[in-house]
């Protein structure tokens, strides 16, 4: 919500950069939960990027096209390990994203989200407007102030007061049990989660095809 709240102060949104990447144990696909490591139903594409796709829908609108290139493997597993992925959005932005479960990095989504994992305090998500830029999750805007956009002035970073959260995964079960008592309609619908999907099987597709994949945009509830 802090992002979206913060974005119109950027001006025109232009390009973003996000990476999720870090290191899953071989135990991680130990049985029961071996089809982590199936090439139909694990990898970190349906694992780790379809909820940050869900997420880059929410703050920028749909994706339209990608293209990805694989990372080389280092497991034994069918499922992939990473890609470098390119996005197009329908708003023209355009971005990169780098995804990857089996380097060592500091750079992921879950070590905000997971109280599990280490805290290294690493932005993992910037985005760039024609007024300024912001890196997520500790919120440092970089622009110009009053001076004139010119690369050789002084760029100013501000540090934006977030309000203090409460858990996600805490958020999450709770709102699930609102809506399942009727209390308050879900913040993200089926066709939501269809987007998210199409987007990951299309980065998929473009792994496999070696080219620039069209994601439709005609999905009906």
């Amino acid at each position: 919500m802090e992002l979206k709240r913060n974005l119109p102060s950027l001006g025109r949104l232009l390009a973003i950069s996000g990476l999720c990447t870090l290191y899953r144990p071989l135990s991680y696909f130990f049985p029961p939960a071996d089809w982590r490591s199936s090439s139909s139903t694990g990898g970190p594409t349906l694992i780790n990027l379809i909820h940050e796709v869900d997420l880059l829908h929410y703050w920028y609108g749909p994706i339209v096209r990608v293209y990805a290139e694989p990372t080389p493997k280092q497991r034994v597993f069918d499922a992939e390990e990473g890609a470098a992925i390119t996005l197009r959005f329908q708003s023209g932005m355009v971005g990169t994203f780098l995804l990857s479960d089996a380097v060592p990095s500091l750079y992921n989504f879950e070590q905000k989200d997971n109280l599990d994992f280490f805290l290294a305090r690493k932005s993992f998500h910037r985005v760039f407007g024609e007024k300024g830029s912001l890196s997520v999750p500790y919120f440092v805007r970089w622009d110009y102030g009053e001076e004139e956009r010119d690369w050789r002035n002084e760029i100013l970073g501000t540090k934006l007061e977030v309000p203090k959260m409460r858990s996600p995964f805490v958020e999450q079960i709770e709102h699930s049990v609102r809506v399942i008592r009727g209390e308050e309609q879900p913040r993200c619908d089926c066709v939501e989660g269809l987007r998210a999907v199409m987007v990951c099987e299309a980065v998929r597709r473009s792994m496999r095809e070696g080219k620039p994949v069209e994601i439709a945009q005609d999905v009906e509830s």
